[in-house]
């Protein structure tokens, strides 16, 4: 069986956060099918926590969560070294909402799937930090 063309953002781990079960649902499935490794955190210091202890190549949060914002635990993040300023992706129904800057793309919502999956692709295959050897 011939191996299939691989992009080297393939297999790339992601860390969701998004508090609406279903839709973190919708998009851990999205992603998975994608071919990416996806956890889901519900809050923002969940996400921080999973950010202290793992590895990830792309952060997608929602800007709306319960206690802090999707653009405070990507500017902690970022601020503390826990992740690249290029490795973060917002998703909101808002994209004029307070905090949010240039430095981190955002996604609309409703969410065209296709183009949260471009931009990802893109983001990934920006950031200097996505390994080699996920294409193998």
């Amino acid at each position: 069986m011939p191996r299939e063309f691989r992009r080297r953002t393939d297999g790339a781990r992601i860390l969701l956060v998004e508090d609406n079960e279903d839709f973190c649902s919708l998009m851990n499935l999205t992603l998975s099918e994608a071919g990416y490794e996806v956890d889901c955190a519900t809050f923002a210091e969940d996400g921080m926590r999973m950010l202290e202890s793992q590895r990830y190549h792309l952060v997608v949060s929602d800007y709306s969560l319960p206690g802090s914002s999707g653009v405070w635990l990507l500017s902690q993040a970022i601020e503390r070294h826990l992740m690249p300023r290029d490795a973060a992706l917002l998703v909101t129904g808002d994209p004029e909402a307070p905090g949010i800057t240039d430095a981190i793309p955002v996604i609309t919502k409703p969410v065209d799937f296709d183009r949260l999956l471009t931009q990802i692709r893109t983001t990934l295959a920006s950031c200097t930090h996505v390994e080699r050897s996920q294409a193998a």
